[in-house]
């Protein structure tokens, strides 16, 4: 099963989204909702649970594999925050691409940080 960062930096935005902790997000309704595959959806919040980016419960049951999801951690915030920009996350998919990165969670904090710095160095 692959990583997708467009539809994990999708779930961390919806996730951070919830007005309390007392919401969540549960995997097969984000499924439905951006027509992709259940497993494919339980994969990327496993993932981002057992990476520490999101408080998170395994609610599978006899129907399937389900997860649902009630908050950011402190490291999912800090990730978002690098990716929340389209601009700038276009920029890091781009850069990775140019210079044959595959990206990794490393990969990302690292392009987003340099490309900051680079933002902030031009800012007159």
């Amino acid at each position: 099963m692959i990583r997708d960062w467009e539809l994990i930096r999708q779930i961390l935005l919806r996730i951070e989204s919830l007005e309390s902790t007392r919401q969540y997000i549960d995997s097969r309704e984000f499924a439905a909702e951006s027509k992709v595959s259940d497993s494919l959806v339980y994969h990327q919040f496993e993932i981002l649970y057992e990476s520490g980016l999101i408080q998170a419960q395994d609610v599978s049951s006899m129907d399937g594999h389900a997860m649902t999801a009630r908050a950011l951690t402190w490291q999912g915030h800090e990730f978002l925050d690098k990716t929340r920009e389209s601009k700038l996350w276009n920029d890091v998919k781009d850069e990775a691409r140019k210079r044959g990165i595959s990206l990794s969670f490393e990969a990302i904090g690292a392009l987003c940080t340099k490309l900051i710095a680079v933002a902030i160095a031009n800012v007159q």
